[in-house]
């Protein structure tokens, strides 16, 4: 249930001599006692959770087009198609021929080069099944949106669109306010594909001829960073095993309904829950959803249900197990928590948790950043396992991870760029890591997503010290890897400097 308050008004002037028992008025406003007053209540809402499209709603963002029309009309839209488990979502689009702004002259010449690139036979790269080439018209007479995931695994951000339902009683009066809300699976930013134009400047750059004129033109030259050839082995590995997964799965059709007909309507009342009222406009269902509990249900619920990347057995299944391990499910599933949620969230049993016991389990399974308990990277990144998004060894995934902890430990806020030269991860990889622990906070600053906890730092000094040791020891350890790693790289290089000086037989420059 949400409450909303109105806020209070304050009347300038004359009460102060009441509140100050007759004293004179110049007396500073810091000496007036303070009168809390407690927020009116003026609207209570029951927000409901549906799960009749889960997992299957998605947020689409398309290009700029003007707010009072709709994304595209129906007749522009000439085929749709989807990869489900890549979630890679393409949209083809007519282009109108014969508007005013149309260079049919210039579209011919693309569509001519862009179909002696991608042949003249057989169907088009874009999947269209249509045979003669990219454009087999002759003209550019087609466009096509490609979508990209701006957050990644969207069901780690807990998305949601809601829908406000006012509900009216017999007599037409509003008897109580209700706001649906359907989780979203993933948000699809849609991007125009230009593949033929990137073919066209490839093609039209390598037919250079010699008449062409070979004046001195500025370059810029940037080298890239120091790798071993082991992380580039990886990241060509992974690299190419998303592209073989992403062309291994199929093409699925997929078909277009506007936003009045009866298919959309439908999906339309799918996002309201079922409920019945009485003749006063008063619920009668018995609403299980988990926003009409208290307490540490809701804190149960909640995370037992939405937090990233929740896996597992319920928290009611492994109330029979040791403690440490309940700590260590509910600390792997939400990554980050403090000490007093973490209690809260814990499965209740006959008895009441020893709040000792919890600090002790809590401290073999997560490490103290900023007052708050998160996750050792041990525990997400076993020995021999791999990271999700590209396979990445777990060696690899857990140093990265470990690095950017003593970062957070060190200060609130980290920046992604000096991240990415320290720690040379893929861009995904890197960015699944800070989900999991930050929230952005700029275009590069991304901060811990729970302010420092200073209430238990304070009434426990012991576990800070121990905790503070353990951060020096590792971020000593940290240390000398990345030293051994650049160290490496180095030798490697210098043994190619000279492999390069006995095949010449020429001095190499030293490095």
């Amino acid at each position: 249930m949400i409450a909303m308050n109105r806020p209070l008004s304050v009347v300038p002037g004359a009460s102060i001599e009441t509140l100050n028992g007759g004293t004179s008025s110049d007396q500073t406003e810091a000496s007036l006692p303070k009168i809390e007053r407690p927020d009116d209540v003026i609207a209570e809402i029951d927000v409901l959770l549906s799960d009749d499209l889960n997992n299957s709603l998605y947020l689409l963002q398309y290009p700029y087009r003007p707010r009072d029309q709709p994304p595209y009309r129906p007749d522009e839209i000439t085929a749709i198609r989807f990869k489900p488990e890549r979630e890679q979502l393409e949209i083809q689009l007519a282009i109108n021929t014969r508007g005013v702004n149309y260079d049919r002259r210039r579209s011919e010449a693309i569509a001519t080069a862009s179909n002696r690139q991608w042949g003249g036979g057989g169907s088009s790269s874009d999947g269209s099944g249509v045979g003669g080439g990219y454009f087999p018209n002759g003209v550019v007479d087609r466009q096509l949106l490609r979508s990209s995931k701006p957050i990644g695994n969207g069901s780690e951000s807990n998305l949601a669109v809601g829908r406000f339902e006012r509900i009216r009683d017999s007599e037409g009066r509003i008897a109580r306010s209700v706001l649906h809300l359907t989780p979203i699976k993933n948000v699809l930013q849609m991007e125009t594909a230009c593949d033929y134009l990137d073919a066209h400047k490839t093609t039209g750059q390598g037919g250079k001829g010699d008449g062409e004129s070979e004046d001195s033109k500025p370059v810029t030259v940037r080298f890239a960073g120091r790798e071993s050839d082991r992380v580039k082995a990886i990241r060509a590995r992974a690299y190419s095993q998303i592209v073989k997964k992403n062309a291994e799965e199929p093409w699925q059709a997929m078909g277009y309904r506007d936003m009045e007909s009866p298919e959309a309507e439908q999906a339309r009342l799918q996002m309201l829950c079922p409920h019945q009222h009485d003749a006063h406009g008063v619920s009668t269902t018995d609403n299980s959803n988990i926003f009409n509990v208290e307490g540490s249900e809701y804190a149960t619920a909640i995370t037992n249900r939405h937090a990233a990347g929740l896996r597992g057995d319920s928290l009611k299944s492994i109330r029979e197990k040791p403690l440490n391990e309940q700590v260590a499910y509910v600390l792997g599933n939400a990554k980050i928590l403090r000490f007093d949620t973490l209690l809260d969230i814990l499965p209740q049993g006959p008895q009441a948790l020893d709040r000792v016991q919890v600090l002790r389990a809590v401290q073999q399974c997560a490490c103290l950043v900023q007052g708050n308990w998160v996750v050792k990277s041990e525990v997400l990144y076993p020995k021999d396992s791999h990271s999700d998004q590209l396979g990445l060894p777990g060696e690899i995934m857990r140093r990265s991870r470990n690095y950017i902890l003593v970062q957070l430990q060190n200060s609130l806020v980290v920046s992604k760029s000096q991240l990415t030269d320290a720690l040379r991860l893929p861009h995904e990889e890197l960015e699944q890591l800070l989900l999991h622990l930050t929230v952005q906070d700029g275009h590069d600053r991304w901060r811990l997503k729970l302010p420092r906890d200073e209430k238990f730092l304070r009434a426990n000094p012991d576990i800070v010290h121990r905790q503070n040791l353990i951060w020096e020891a590792l971020e000593s350890g940290l240390s000398r890897e990345f030293k051994e790693a650049r160290s490496t790289t180095v030798g490697e290089k210098i043994a190619a400097a000279g492999n390069r000086r006995r095949h010449s037989g020429k001095v190499a420059d030293p490095l």
